[in-house]
Formats: structure tokens, C-alpha cells, sequence
């Protein structure tokens, strides 16, 4: 019944992910989660492989796109230019560990 689960959870998070790709973080954070959660993992280093794995499945597919639409001209690269150094930034320290940033 478990193999059955998991194929009907792969169909679902593959269709999601030709639609939105923002549904394979929907869906595998938590089948991955708590299937490590079953397998006997700890609580925390389920979620960071859990959300791991969906990062990794999520960042070929919006590169891909990426260069589909820049190759397309569909891709306001001065936009790019103008807002992403300020958007990386500021999502520095939020995301940043307490030590670094104390340091700053």
C-alpha cells in the first residue's frame, strides 16, 4: 500500500510541476517530511532534507525556464539588472545564521 502512495504522490507532484512549479514544494516538502519523520530521522534533519530535495527538484526547472524566456525575448534583463542586487541583499540578512549576522 506505501508503493501505491508513493506513485499516486509522484504523479501528482510531476503533473503539479508542469503546471506550477511551485507545487512540487506543495507537495514533496511534506510526503518527504514525514516519510523520513516514519524511517526513524529526527524532526529537524527531516525538514532540511525534505526542503533540500525540493530545491533541488524546483532549480533546474525554473533555470530552464529561464533561459527559455530570455531566449524567447521575453525577459526584462535591465529589470534583472535594476532590482536584483537589491532583492539579494535584502534577503541576506533575515536568512543569515545569528553569529554573522552579530558580526555586522
Amino acid at each position: 500500500m506505501q508503493t501505491y502512495w508513493l506513485v499516486v504522490v509522484g504523479v501528482i507532484s510531476g503533473a503539479g510541476a508542469g503546471l506550477l512549479a511551485g507545487l512540487i514544494g506543495i507537495v514533496v516538502v511534506p510526503v518527504v517530511y514525514y516519510g523520513l519523520i516514519a524511517s526513524g530521522t529526527s524532526a529537524d534533519q527531516a525538514a532540511h532534507v525534505a526542503v533540500g530535495t525540493s530545491l533541488a527538484a524546483i532549480l533546474p526547472t525554473a533555470v530552464v525556464s529561464s533561459l527559455g524566456h530570455w531566449r524567447a525575448g521575453n525577459m526584462d534583463v535591465l529589470f534583472l539588472r535594476q532590482w536584483g542586487p537589491g532583492s539579494h541583499s535584502a534577503s541576506l540578512p533575515p536568512n543569515s545564521p545569528p553569529r554573522i549576522c552579530a558580526a555586522a
